[in-house]
């Protein structure tokens, strides 16, 4: 391969195209299985402001808003595009980093890198993860990042019960990816 297609080594892959497919299963109070469905994340596009790619995430949840990302040498960014106006940048996942680490999102949401190699069976295979605990009051969110691949689990803990999980069933990520 050319240096120009070799990945970045990055907690989040971005390109045009890289999308990711999850199976969505939803629990009622008692912890029993409510529904499952599928629903694919993808990057729809990319903008270039301020000599910085950031790429337009069809987002897992639909706002008015257009979620966007990009990489740093400490992490993954998001920022919200609203008609042409970029919001401050917030590192969401620092990468690479050491387990034990801590550190706030948007000043109020804290989140902890619980481990750097958590070991991840989900559909799509079994992957070795940085895991971050993300705390906000009444919620507990568990997300597995695996580099160079991106979300593969997410597990949403509410006031103490299971809400729902996404496990990753299937993924393209470009190997020219950011």
């Amino acid at each position: 391969e050319s240096p120009g297609n070799q990945m970045k080594d990055v907690i989040n892959p971005l390109a045009t195209g890289n999308n990711w497919e999850y199976l969505s299963t939803r629990y009622d109070i008692f912890g029993n299985i409510d529904s499952t469905y599928t629903f694919t994340d993808s990057i729809m596009g990319a903008i270039n402001r301020y000599g910085r790619n950031y790429y337009i995430y069809y987002p897992l949840y639909p706002s008015t808003d257009s979620v966007c990302g990009f990489n740093k040498e400490d992490g993954f960014y998001y920022v919200y595009l609203t008609s042409d106006t970029l919001t401050t940048p917030d590192l969401a996942y620092k990468y690479p980093d050491t387990a034990g680490d801590c550190f706030a999102v948007a000043g109020t949401v804290d989140r902890c890198i619980d481990s750097i190699s958590a070991e991840v069976d989900v559909p799509a295979g079994t992957f070795s993860c940085y895991k971050y605990i993300i705390i906000e009051p009444h919620e507990i969110s568990t997300e597995y990042y695996c580099p160079k691949i991106g979300l593969v689990k997410d597990v949403f803990i509410y006031d103490g019960a299971i809400e729902f999980k996404f496990e990753l069933l299937s993924y393209h990520v470009s190997p020219n990816s950011e």
